[in-house]
């Protein structure tokens, strides 16, 4: 019997069996056995992140359900961590190449309806474009650094955005554990967590190694967890010079992750903010010079 795709990326990537989660043979359908290996697959990533970084951002994006995210956050309120999730809860977005894999536009939708979660979930509701960034913004990404990440966003273009908002503001560390629901299968399926992961990889300069893989019965895909085990070149000195942590954030606070600027409205939104420090008052008057775009992007 020849190998299957998975197989076939298993052997090209060096990626030893025993770094398999096996899965849970003791459920009967197929759901019922899809999840309870989804949820043991997740609780061995997320045992990777290492101590010093637990007190950093824990996100989910794809919460349909919060089926994952609730057993994320029962798992880690031992130490204290307060998660993340973030949906659109009409489904997903529209993409050409996600038609190919059954990821159509629409697909998963709770038609708006949230979904019931613990008390340590704090739910986004919204395209990605929209609610990512005020989050990270809001919680200082920057300086926080992120923990853990639960990527089933299926889409390229919705785990590219997120990659992509996480690396421009800094927030991506030595140890940070990024875990994907569809990483690696049939080459439709590595056209999009796979294709995201190397192009953030290769943009902002951190290696990572496979922690875990855990292989979904009768699908095209499988799940896998990294975790990045080197300094991403956006944690640096200019990173932080160019997207700084302002005391008191205004009103339609973006960054345009070409030049890693603030761009700012004249109205903030605490009553008394606080006095700039020098650098940040020349930052912010560089910024305000630069040309305004629309604060709403287009969903991606």
């Amino acid at each position: 019997m020849s190998p299957s795709a998975k197989q076939k990326f298993l052997l090209a990537h060096n990626i030893p069996p025993a770094l398999e989660v096996p899965p849970d043979d003791t459920k009967r359908s197929i759901s019922a056995h899809t999840d309870a290996s989804r949820l043991r697959h997740l609780a061995f990533a997320v045992d990777q992140v290492p101590p010093r970084l637990r007190h950093g951002l824990h996100l989910e994006f794809g919460v349909r359900n919060a089926l994952s995210i609730n057993f994320l956050a029962a798992k880690t309120d031992a130490y204290g961590a307060v998660w993340d999730g973030f949906d659109s809860f009409v489904g997903l977005p529209s993409s050409g190449s996600g038609e190919r894999v059954g990821w159509g536009a629409g697909v998963f939708t709770r038609h708006g309806s949230l979904p019931t979660v613990r008390t340590n979930v704090r739910l986004h509701a919204g395209w990605f474009n929209e609610t990512v960034p005020r989050l990270l913004d809001a919680k200082h990404a920057s300086t926080r650094g992120v923990a853990f990440v639960h990527l089933d966003a299926d889409l390229y273009e919705s785990t590219a955005l997120v990659l992509e908002a996480l690396g421009s503001r800094c927030a991506l560390r030595k140890g940070t554990v990024l875990s994907f629901d569809e990483l690696f299968g049939t080459a439709a399926v590595l056209a999009h967590e796979y294709r995201a992961l190397n192009e953030a990889a290769a943009k902002w300069q951190f290696k990572y190694e496979f922690i875990s893989y855990a292989i979904t019965r009768k699908s095209a895909y499988a799940r896998a967890a990294v975790r990045i085990t080197s300094r991403p070149q956006s944690a640096g000195s200019a990173c932080r010079l160019a997207a700084p942590v302002l005391p008191c954030r205004p009103r339609n606070v973006y960054i345009d992750a070409g030049v890693n600027w603030c761009v700012i409205a004249a109205t903030w939104e605490c009553s008394a903010p606080e006095p700039l420090s020098p650098l940040a008052a020349i930052q912010v008057q560089h910024a305000s010079a630069l040309p305004r775009r629309a604060a709403r992007a287009r969903p991606p």
